[in-house]
C-alpha cells in the first residue's frame, strides 16, 4: 500500500491545538515558531511559549506534526528545578502525573499503552509506556516522560508512534507451544562475566573549557580483587541491543534472528564453546619492553596503517587501573593523513591501544574482500597479543559460516567512508568471558587499520571451576522461568513515507529488561550458572 503525505496545518490552528491541550492560556507569550522538513519528507512545527512573569525564565516548548497536529516532543523549561529530595513527590504521584497528562493530552493513545519502566533519577522521575496493538506490545512505539518531582509537571515528553500495519494475531502458536520450541532451539552459552564498576579516573577542562571526566571500568578497591561469574547467556548477543538477537517465530515455532531470517539451531548448538580446564592461560612474560623494542613493535604495527608514518614521541608513563600501577609505552606518530597513537604493556609487550582517526579513504570503493579483511583483523590479533590470540574467539564463533558472510556484508554508496568492525572474546577454562574483548575497526575501502582497542581485566580475576554449573537443559528451563516470554510485535525495515510499509513480525522472546538510561537497555541478560539468579548486564553496576 502506497501512501503519500498529507496536507499540513496552518500555523495558526497549530497553535491554537496546542494551547487547548497544554491548557496554556493567560501568563503566556509566544516566543518563536518555525517549519522544519525532515529527510522522511515530514514536516514539524517548533513552537515555543515564554512566562510573562518576567521574574521567571520560564518555557514551553513543543514540536508538533504539522499534518496531524499531534504533539511529538514537550520540553517545559521550570526554572530552579529543585534536587532537594525531601520536597519530591512519591513515585505513585509521579506515575499518576504522567498517566493524567497522557490521557489529557493524548485520550486515544492513552487506551494503547502500558507502563513499562519507571526509574528515579538524579533530577526527575523517568518513565517509559510502550504501544499495545491488539493488546501485544511493540517496543519502538510509546512516550518517554519526565516528570519534574518538587513542581509536580511533567517536564519532557517524547513520543514515537508509527504510521505502521500489525498483522493479525490469528494462527500463532500458544505460549505452552512456544516455551517447548524455546528448550529445543534457543542457544545458550556458558561462559564468564567480570562485574566492573566504573569507577572516575581524572576529570579536567578541555580547550573549550568543557568538563571531560575519564571513567576506569575497574573496581576502585585494590585489597578485593574480582571474582568472574559463572553465567549463562544467549550466544552472540549484543550487550546494549533494545531487542533481543534470538527469537521464535510466533507462527512456526522456527528460531529467527531479530531480523526475522530463519536460523539453523542445530548448527548454532554444534558450535557452542564447552569446558576445557586443560586450555589454561599460559602465563606472559614479564621481563620488560625496551624503549628500542617498542619501536621495534610498532614499525611492525604501523605498516597497516595508511600512508607513511613518522614516531615523532616515546615515553614511559604509568596508568593506574584501579588494581595497581602498571607501566606502559606512549607513542605519537605523525603522517600526510594525521596522527597515530599506539599503547603497549611495558611488561608484556602487549599492544592494548591503537587509534588513527584520519586512516581513511573518501572514494568508498572496496579495494580488499571480506575474506582478507577477516584474515588481517586475525593478523592484527596475533601481531599486538601475541601470547593471548591463541585463546581469543571470533563474537560470532557460534554462527554457521554463510550467515557470518551476510552480517559483514555491505555495499556502500559510492564515495561512503565507511568501517568494517571485529570482536574477538577471551577463553578462560576454555569458555569465553564475555566482557574481556579485543576490538579492531579496518577501513572498509582498503582493510588497513583504524583502531584497536582491548579491554584488561583486573589484575588477580579468578575464574570458578566450570563443572560446578548446572547443567545445559536445566540451565534453559531455569533462564525461561526466570525472564520469562512474552509474544511481541516486531519490525526492522523502516521505508520513507510513500513507500510500501514494512509487515510487522509476531514473535516469542525473552522479555527484554531496561536500565535506568533508556538508552543503553540491557540486551543481554545473565543467568547465574550456580545459583540460576538473574543478573543483569550494566558496565556501571556490575552483576
Amino acid at each position: 500500500m502506497n501512501r503519500t503525505l498529507p496536507k499540513i496545518i496552518p500555523l495558526e490552528e497549530i497553535k491554537q491545538l496546542v494551547q487547548k491541550r497544554l491548557a496554556l492560556s493567560e501568563g503566556w507569550d509566544e516566543h518563536t515558531a518555525r517549519l522544519e522538513t525532515w529527510t522522511s519528507g515530514k514536516k514539524i512545527r517548533h513552537l515555543a511559549w515564554k512566562a510573562q512573569d518576567q521574574e521567571r525564565e520560564e518555557y514551553f516548548r513543543v514540536s508538533v506534526d504539522a499534518a496531524s497536529g499531534e504533539i511529538l516532543d514537550l520540553d517545559h523549561v521550570i526554572p530552579g528545578a529543585a534536587m532537594l529530595k525531601q520536597h519530591w513527590c512519591s513515585r505513585e504521584e509521579a506515575i499518576a502525573i504522567a498517566q493524567k497528562f497522557i490521557e489529557q493530552v493524548y485520550p486515544d493513545k492513552a487506551r494503547q499503552v502500558e507502563p513499562y519502566a519507571v526509574h528515579t533519577q538524579m533530577d526527575c522521575y523517568r518513565l517509559r509506556y510502550r504501544r499495545l496493538a491488539n493488546g501485544i506490545p511493540f517496543d519502538p512505539d510509546g512516550f518517554e516522560i519526565a516528570v519534574e518531582p518538587v513542581a509536580r509537571l511533567v517536564r519532557d515528553l517524547h513520543l514515537t508512534w508509527s504510521d505502521i500495519d500489525f498483522a493479525p494475531r490469528d494462527n500463532v502458536i500458544s505460549a505452552e507451544e512456544a516455551k517447548k520450541c524455546f528448550l529445543e532451539q534457543f542457544p545458550l552459552q556458558l561462559g564468564y562475566y567480570v562485574p566492573a564498576q566504573l569507577a572516575i579516573e581524572s576529570m579536567r577542562l578541555n580547550e573549550m573549557d568543557q568538563l571531560d571526566v575519564r571513567l576506569s571500568p575497574y573496581l576502585p578497591d585494590r585489597g578485593n580483587p574480582r571474582q568472574a561469574r559463572l553465567v549463562y547467556s544467549p550466544v552472540y548477543s549484543s550487550f546494549y541491543s533494545s531487542e533481543p538477537y534470538w527469537q521464535i517465530d510466533a507462527l512456526t515455532g522456527c528460531l529467527i534472528d531479530n531480523f526475522g531470517a530463519k536460523m539453523d539451531a542445530a548448527a548454532i548448538h554444534c558450535n557452542l564453546l564447552w569446558p576445557d580446564q586443560k586450555a589454561s592461560p599460559r602465563s606472559l612474560p614479564s621481563a620488560g619492553l625496551s624503549r628500542e623494542e617498542a619501536l621495534g613493535r610498532s614499525r611492525e604495527i604501523m605498516d597497516w596503517l595508511i600512508g607513511e608514518y613518522e614516531i615523532v614521541q616515546v615515553k614511559k608513563t604509568t596508568w593506574d587501573f584501579g588494581d595497581g600501577s602498571i607501566e606502559i609505552w606512549e607513542l605519537r606518530c605523525v603522517g600526510e593523513l594525521g596522527e597515530a597513537h599506539i599503547r603497549l604493556d611495558c611488561g608484556s609487550g602487549e599492544v592494548w591501544f591503537i587509534n588513527s582517526a584520519f586512516n581513511d579513504t573518501p572514494e568508498g570503493i572496496a579495494t580488499s574482500s571480506l575474506e582478507e579483511m577477516e584474515t588481517g583483523a586475525h593478523h592484527l590479533l596475533e601481531l599486538c597479543l601475541p601470547h593471548r590470540a591463541e585463546r581469543m574467539v571470533s563474537q560470532e564463533y557460534a554462527l554457521p559460516r554463510d550467515y557470518r558472510k551476510l552480517i559483514k556484508a555491505y555495499t556502500p554508496p559510492p564515495g561512503t567512508k565507511w568501517s568494517q568492525a571485529y570482536t574477538f572474546m577471551e577463553t578462560i577454562n576454555g569458555l569465553p568471558v564475555y566482557n574481556n574483548l579485543v576490538t579492531i575497526i579496518l577501513c572498509g575501502s582498503t582493510g588497513r587499520l583504524q583502531s584497536f582497542n582491548r579491554h584488561r581485566l583486573a589484575a588477580g580475576t579468578t575464574f570458578p571451576d566450570p563443572q560446578t554449573a548446572i547443567k545445559p537443559g536445566a540451565a534453559a528451563r531455569s533462564y525461561l522461568d526466570t525472564f520469562g516470554l512474552e509474544l511481541a510485535y516486531t519490525c526492522t525495515d523502516w521505508p520513507d513515507p510513500g513507500r510500501e510499509q514494512p509487515a510487522t513480525r509476531l514473535v516469542y522472546r525473552i522479555k527484554p529488561a531496561v536500565l535506568p538510561d533508556f538508552n543503553f537497555p540491557a540486551g543481554r541478560l545473565f543467568l547465574d550458572a550456580g545459583t540460576g539468579e538473574r543478573l543483569f548486564n550494566s558496565m556501571v553496576s556490575g552483576g
